[in-house]
């Protein structure tokens, strides 16, 4: 016998049986109600607006969310090759998409603009939004447009639904002063309880995703991109407080400047964009209508449209000190690099002898400056005291074996959390991608 070893399984099922218990069952229910079943047109309207839930859900679950992904990565492995060398061209082609962060290191390949890596569908996605697990699918360019309509035929079924349980509410009330047996049966109120506690809660979660989502569609944002221009803010904050700069890996100083996000191109434009016509009417059809291939959308540099805020080879994200690759050596100051290759013990008799150098050029500082002196251990010191200092030593200076982008997960780079709370593997996006 197969059991399910993964939760995430049993979402799918779990939003159809409560797709069933609020819609079918309810109809159910209301022949026991007063003031009887619904009539024609109720009945009409609501199980189309449940048909349109089912149809809109089924195209969000189903449909590819990196569809067109290839025609555009065709195309921009095209850009690079050419007559000649198409050697250097393929390799100088990668080095620039790699600098752009447009580069993805799990699929190996070019990815376009607003394109993240999904770690649960183990591909790149075009305008990832954040990956559903109530439909184990990436709202994406593709599906984002079912998944809107999803939610606004559920909302809408909902509130109908609602109106029909309180008119059936107010029967009971006004009847309660009659005998019991004259009244519904018992097993009708258990169950007209339960609907009631389900469909609340219900329409208000889903209200406050329908806003959320419609929010990001007139500034045609991502919620990945919301998390980025948090952080873009974050960053810029602790840049005030230290003169405009921060400070990156290996004591890196990147100097920060206000960006606008490139891709608001006006919350009409935004709209078209996202439903792929101009026709308002074909924005609520089910099977879609008019949607634009991505390869139609983006250029042919993997760009999509932009507001001109910015230069055009302007990359976004921002700059992040903390996802700077950290460096395997240290550079002097008059040029060179400071103990390339040493490990252990070799790690610390370098720093033991730039410690002593200091020491000299400190003492013999003529500038007025702070002198700093380092006092040498007493031979007489204890070897215990010794082997701690040295293993201390060993600590601070052995460099990393791995270089990785960012810091601790609980400091920096894929630890940084926004207002919310949120963190970048919370939308699904593979973190292992961007800072490793």
């Amino acid at each position: 016998m197969a059991f399910i070893t993964n939760p995430a399984q049993l979402a799918i099922p779990a939003v159809s049986l409560l797709i069933c218990f609020l819609s079918y069952s309810s109809q159910v229910l209301f022949h026991y109600l007063a003031p009887g079943p619904l009539t024609t047109r109720e009945s009409l309207l609501f199980n189309t607006l449940i048909a349109c839930i089912w149809i809109s859900y089924y195209r969000t679950c189903t449909l590819d969310p990196g569809l067109g992904l290839a025609a555009v990565r065709a195309r921009l492995a095209h850009d690079g090759d050419g007559d000649g060398d198409n050697g250097s061209k393929e390799s100088a082609a990668q080095t620039e998409l790699e600098s752009k962060k447009r580069w993805c290191k799990k699929c190996e390949g070019p990815k376009p603009e607003r394109a993240h890596h999904c770690k649960v569908c183990k591909r790149c996605v075009p305008k990832m939004d954040h990956h559903c697990p109530w439909t184990g699918n990436c709202v994406s360019y593709s599906t984002l447009p079912h998944f809107v309509r999803f939610l606004g035929f559920a909302v809408a079924s909902m509130v109908v639904l609602g109106a029909f349980v309180w008119t059936r509410l107010v029967a009971i009330w006004n009847d309660r002063f009659l005998p019991s047996y004259l009244g519904p049966p018992i097993p009708a109120l258990v169950h007209l309880t339960f609907l009631t506690l389900t469909l609340l809660p219900t329409i208000l979660v889903l209200s406050v995703l329908l806003f959320t989502t419609l929010s990001s569609l007139f500034t045609n944002t991502t919620t990945i991109e919301s998390w980025e221009i948090s952080r873009h803010r974050s960053l810029l904050r602790r840049a005030r407080l230290n003169g405009g700069y921060v400070d990156g890996q290996d004591g890196q100083r990147i100097r920060l400047v206000h960006r606008e996000f490139p891709f608001d191109i006006g919350f009409w434009r935004n709209l078209v964009q996202v439903f792929g016509t101009r026709n308002v009417l074909r924005w609520g059809l089910v099977f879609g209508g008019g949607e634009k291939r991505l390869e139609d959308v983006v250029d042919a540099r993997g760009r999509w449209e932009r507001n001109g805020f910015e230069n055009e080879d302007f990359v976004w994200p921002p700059p992040d000190p903390d996802r700077l690759p950290v460096k395997r050596t240290w550079e002097r100051a008059g040029g060179g690099v400071l103990d390339e290759g040493k490990e252990g013990e070799d790690w610390v008799r370098a720093f033991r002898e730039r410690q002593s150098a200091d020491t000299l050029r400190f003492r013999g500082n003529a500038g007025g400056q702070r002198v700093v002196e380092v006092v040498e251990s007493d031979e007489a010191e204890s070897g215990d005291q010794e082997d701690e200092d040295d293993e201390r030593l060993k600590e601070l200076h052995t460099p990393p074996p791995q270089p990785r982008f960012g810091g601790p997960d609980d400091v920096l780079g894929r630890g940084w959390r926004n207002d919310e709370g949120e963190r970048l593997d919370d939308f699904g996006v593979d973190e292992d991608e961007i800072f490793d």
